[in-house]
């Protein structure tokens, strides 16, 4: 298809230097990969391929809120594999392997289109070893698949086009855009095909009309299939181009240093790696790159810089620019001493050599993944530049014959030998690879002794282990243990590891690190052994997933009584010297005692709220500062009230909420009876609360929620004594009068035989109260207002006289009903059922947030995360840090004192307590709707 550079070799010669090539390219991923353990894209090629061979078309690759399915393609050569091979792993990596080479043959044909045989040897070799081309196809990515397609699309786009056939054409530049549905690197793809055709019509002569007609057919059929995907989304969420302003906001993004881009954050760890699904819905590209230059560029520069970076560490860089001095020096070379000369090769000089920093910009995108496509471009470019210097040789006698077509593995040797940098040596070390991952395997050979099974579904961070034991495996996505549960019933999972790595990567709240890695089994989860064992903070965690067997439920009564602001150490019960609460005392000798419980907020209206609902409120919030009103929870989040309902409960609530603030927050629609004034249980108000139990039916069970308590007055009260001693005082002769009221309630209950194995009955707090121990007032918060009494008394069904001293949550209030009642735990629900702090020692880290105004009326969040040792406070005026082990009343605010002996563990304790309130919100009700049903979970 006409020769521009002489002498060429011969079409057998050529075709006996590509088969060589082809095998070394096998070698050298072969032995590569060799020592390298699949990597995680891998995995989920083999899971994929292991669903193929069950019949199955997809595999959920379910992570972070959103769902991937694999293209089939690669996965179904793994699956054919694997007959003849018997090993999933290694057949993953061999037909990896294989296709890596094979990448030679599109591109040889390509490049001898374009410029003859020898140039297309000449970029072929440089494919051997080209680092980011090894890397991806010496493991178990998709991209030498993609890339295969690609080469032998564009090789036959170029022909098609020359040809004038339209048509076919029209469906290679069709098939980039299937590719596009899976691989956001199919753009790369077009990109380098447009800069290819353009080149190949400056070197054949073809006219300027003809390329961009085909340019513009490529890019068309490329769309094709990416507009219907626009459109859905245009209908689905009123914005158009979705999919590239996601690309742009995930990658664009820098944390630290944009902060406009991590604002609407949810689904991930930083803003570089998440899909900001929000942000890029009601922005625009112009909008990010116009209304903040500074940091925009600041990213793109940042972000080179590290590929630079990159690029000189493992030693890529330097072959590269060698290339390009080799290239200018031949090229003035031949200006200055033969200026007829060039007129031969005039127009692939102005192409190839005019622009050498294309080079620079070629040779480090091409470290990434995603630029791979650029990876042939800059062969081909290079394989140009090398015939020059062939043309130049051809000029001086003694040189000539080193243009031998005998000779031409002269010219091939260099090129084999000019890229296997410093990263290509490090992933072919053993030592470096079995170091990295030592822990890893330590991880995998203990699954594999404690699981004999095989060919069952392990749900895990890394996919590894998993595999290394003969199964198979899904993605461990981190969220709350109802969901979580749930969700691996409803994927018949098997087994379920949980290791520390996954939610120190995540950011995950601490009460899910506190609850997955601690020993002994949990609702759903039967505990298996954890690593290292005996262990308090293990490493890993495994569980068997127990199948759901629904148990008819208890139909027993329920009675939740809530008191305002009371504190458990000023109950007899908890210790307190003065005999405030002699019935609670006699009632908790008869049921369970929880000794640490924190309660989800230090205001009443979200305390309770949160109490209702099993979830932390304030994240679900619209809060601004031009609003201060709270705005409803959203409609899918369900009260007990609620579900107690559904299941044929006959449901009242008697508040002393006047003004029904908390109830503003949670609807009100499971309540079938509700009334307010109960800020006192005078006689009037406990004739009416027995008024309604006689009212009901018999057959039926109730649930009677009371939210009283006189405490919860002082606050508010204009009498109240200045003095801190007849503050106390009277605090506690309102905990005396409650104490009467309560046994009264008791009384009348037991006269109606409501008391014996028929009624569950739960007393606890709102919040506590601050008596200016710490010399701040009532509003802050600290142990004093944190910590809230907790009673559970059922005849029959609970231990008598037990008493629980792990760090616990209101929040864990509704499943524990749930749990005991024998009731499925919703999905909403993120705090944990009591049979887990009945059966084991496990401490939750807990969480408690609240609203502050300041004196212009803009509102600010108040947090507090509570674990068994620190007690970390966050405001918009301060930050406290406490060290209960040392300081059990917060006296010292550890980050407001000099202390050169525990700076740098204060610095990383403030961090990691900082970054898991953080996390809370983040965490709060995403999945929500996936998991509120099995069928949901399945899809």
């Amino acid at each position: 298809m006409g020769k521009f550079f002489e002498p060429e070799i011969s079409q057998r010669l050529a075709g006996f230097w590509l088969i060589i090539l082809i095998a070394i390219a096998f070698f050298v991923r072969f032995r590569v990969g060799y020592y390298q353990e699949l990597n995680f894209d891998g995995c989920g090629y083999v899971m994929h391929a292991w669903s193929i061979s069950q019949g199955k078309l997809s595999t959920p690759y379910w992570s972070k809120g959103i769902d991937h399915y694999y293209q089939p393609l690669y996965p179904a050569l793994i699956a054919l594999f694997q007959f003849f091979i018997k090993d999933w792993i290694w057949s993953a990596k061999l037909v990896n392997n294989i296709l890596g080479a094979l990448l030679l043959i599109p591109f040889y044909l390509l490049g001898k289109r374009i410029y003859g045989s020898t140039g297309a040897i000449f970029s072929s070799a440089l494919l051997v070893s080209y680092p980011i081309l090894v890397e991806l196809s010496s493991n178990g990515a998709s991209e030498p698949m993609f890339l295969l397609g690609f080469g032998f699309g564009l090789y036959f786009f170029q022909r098609f086009l020359e040809e004038k056939k339209l048509m076919l054409c029209v469906l290679i530049g069709t098939s980039f855009g299937i590719s596009y549905l899976a691989r956001t690197q199919a753009l790369v793809f077009v990109i380098t095909a447009g800069i290819i055709l353009l080149s190949y019509s400056l070197l054949k002569k073809i006219p300027l009309s003809t390329a961009i007609s085909g340019l513009c057919v490529i890019f068309a059929t490329f769309y094709i299939f990416a507009l219907p995907y626009d459109i859905y989304c245009l209908k689905k969420h009123g914005i158009y181009s979705l999919r590239a302003r996601q690309e742009f906001f995930k990658k664009v993004a820098e944390p630290g240093t944009a902060g406009w881009f991590i604002e609407e954050r949810d689904l991930d760890k930083t803003a570089e790696m998440l899909l900001n699904f929000r942000q890029a819905k009601e922005r625009s590209l112009i909008w990010g790159i116009f209304s903040h230059p500074g940091e925009y560029f600041h990213s793109v520069f940042t972000k080179f810089r590290i590929v630079l970076k990159l690029a000189f560490q493992w030693g890529t860089l330097i072959p590269l620019l060698v290339i390009i001095l080799l290239f200018l020096s031949g090229l003035s070379w031949l200006v200055g001493k033969n200026p007829s000369g060039l007129k031969k090769i005039f127009a692939p000089g102005l192409l190839w050599m005019s622009i050498p920093a294309i080079f620079i910009l070629l040779s480090a995108p091409a470290l990434i993944r995603y630029f791979c496509a650029l990876a042939p471009l800059l062969a081909l470019f290079a394989s140009a530049g090398l015939l020059f210097l062939r043309e130049v040789f051809n000029l001086s006698s003694r040189l000539k014959a080193l243009n031998s077509p005998g000779l031409i593995f002269i010219w091939i040797l260099p090129l084999l030998v000019l890229f296997p940098t410093g990263k290509l040596r490090w992933l072919a070390s053993q030592k470096q690879m079995e170091a990295k991952e030592k822990g890893r395997r330590e991880i995998a050979n203990w699954v594999k002794s404690k699981i004999r099974d095989t060919n069952k579904i392990i749900m895990s961070e890394h996919p590894f282990a998993p595999m290394v034991s003969g199964n198979y495996w899904y993605i461990f996505p981190i969220d709350y243990p109802a969901r979580i549960v749930r969700y691996a019933q409803a994927q018949a999972v098997s087994y379920i590891l949980a290791e520390e790595h996954l939610f120190s990567w995540m950011d995950a709240p601490l009460e899910l690190t506190d609850y997955f890695l601690s020993a002994g089994d949990k609702p759903g989860l039967k505990f298996i052994s954890s690593y290292p064992e005996g262990e308090r903070f293990p490493g890993a965690v495994l569980y068997e997933v127990e199948k759901p067997e629904p148990e008819p439920s208890l139909n027993a009564n329920l009675i939740l009584i809530v008191l305002n602001s009371l504190r458990p150490d000023h109950l007899s019960c908890y210790g307190y010297t003065q005999k405030t609460s002699p019935f609670l005392g006699r009632l908790a000798e008869k049921g369970v005692r929880f000794e640490n419980v924190i309660t989800a907020s230090v205001q009443s209206s979200f305390s309770i709220a949160s109490l209702m609902t099993g979830t932390w409120l304030l994240g679900p919030f619209t809060i601004t500062q031009e609003k201060s009103s709270e705005k409803p929870i959203e409609p899918e989040l369900k009260t007990l009230a609620d579900f107690l309902q559904q299941a044929g409960y006959q449901t009242s609530a008697f508040t002393g909420f006047s003004d029904t603030r908390a109830f503003e927050i949670v609807p009100l629609s499971g309540f079938s009876y509700f009334k307010t004034g109960f800020e006192r249980l005078d006689n009037s108000n406990l004739e009416q609360i027995f008024s309604w139990i006689d009212s009901l039916e018999p057959s039926r069970p109730f649930f009677l929620f009371l939210n009283t308590g006189e405490t919860g007055q002082m606050q508010k009260s204009e009498s109240a004594p200045s003095d801190p001693q007849k503050i106390v005082k009277e605090y506690d002769d309102r905990i005396k009068k409650i104490d009467q009221s309560l046994e009264k309630i008791f009384s009348g209950l037991e006269q109606r035989n409501l008391l014996q194995e028929k009624t569950l009955v739960i007393i606890t707090s709102d919040h506590g109260i601050e008596f200016k121990e710490t010399g701040t007032g009532f509003d802050q918060i600290y142990d004093s207002v944190l910590k809230v009494p907790l009673i559970l008394y059922w005849r029959g069904h609970l231990p008598q006289g037990m008493s629980i001293p792990n760090l616990s949550r209101t929040i864990d209030i509704l499943p524990g009903i749930m749990g005991m009642l024998n009731m499925e735990i919703p999905a909403q629900a993120q705090g944990v059922p009591f049979q887990v702090y009945l059966n084991s020692k496990i401490e939750m880290s807990a969480l408690s947030e609240s609203l502050s105004v300041d004196s212009q009326g803009k509102k600010g969040l108040v947090q507090a995360l509570r674990t068994p040792d620190w007690l970390f406070c966050q405001s918009p005026d301060q930050v406290m840090l406490f060290d209960l082990s040392k300081d059990p009343e917060q006296k010292t605010n550890l980050l407001t004192i000099p202390s050169d002996y525990a700076e740098e563990h204060l610095q990383k304790v403030h961090k990691l307590l900082h970054k898991s309130i953080s996390a809370y919100n983040f965490y709060n009700i995403r999945h929500l709707e996936k998991f509120s049903s099995a069928k949901g979970a399945r899809q």
